[in-house]
């Protein structure tokens, strides 16, 4: 048998986010999820990894950016990001798409921050 996992957690999922306790504590259980799975799937040459994202250009972060307290939503602002914009789903399509193909055969149980070098 042969294959690939790719597991969605976070940047949350890494850094503790204040008023996200909730979704961090679930981005964070993904990522153990994730290294176990691997090493329980090894020998069956099933891979199985992780892409940790950033704040994403979606409606989900619209809806956070509406929903949140004015000090936190100055933590949603892309001038925080190096390159000064958020993540675009496709970056996070790419990376899922690298993990999931032959380019990569010996990464399992690892996570792939897609942040812009925050």
């Amino acid at each position: 048998m042969r294959g690939s996992i790719v597991n969605a957690s976070s940047l949350s999922g890494l850094v503790p986010c204040k008023y996200l306790s909730p979704y961090s504590a679930s981005k964070w259980a993904i990522l153990g999820l994730t290294k176990t799975a691997a090493v329980e799937y090894a020998k069956e040459g099933i891979r199985v990894n992780a892409v940790c994202p950033g704040l994403t250009a979606t409606p989900m972060r619209d809806r956070l950016w509406e929903q949140s307290p004015p000090d936190f939503r100055d933590r949603l602002d892309p001038k925080w990001y190096p390159g000064g914009r958020l993540t675009a789903p496709e970056e996070v399509a790419e990376a899922v798409c690298w993990l999931c193909s032959d380019a990569c055969p010996f990464t399992t149980g690892e996570h792939l921050k897609i942040a812009g070098g925050l």
